[in-house]
């Protein structure tokens, strides 16, 4: 399972890449596509690389802090009340 979802990025990366190196746009992809070092391009299997640290970068952040926050509440159900009370 792991596997074929790595593909898969692996495949949408490679050809946002390659139309990102040759039709830059105002992006990250294109910033990435485009990079050099020593005047050369990054390798692709680098590139692909960020690509993927990019897109699931989020994902660790943001179920990391939501978890913590729903136990939290879970542990303090006053200040879960309050919540209730007013989600704003």
């Amino acid at each position: 399972m792991i596997a074929a979802v790595v593909s898969g990025f692996r495949r949408l990366f490679r050809e946002n890449h390659r139309n990102r190196r040759a039709d830059p746009r105002d992006d990250l992809a294109s910033v990435i596509a485009n990079a050099k070092i020593n005047g050369d391009y990054l390798p692709e299997h680098d590139a692909t690389s960020y690509y993927m640290i990019v897109a699931t970068a989020g994902h660790d952040t943001t179920s990391s802090s939501t978890a913590g926050a729903v136990w939290g509440l879970a542990e303090n159900p006053d200040e879960f009340a309050k919540v209730k009370a007013n989600p704003s």
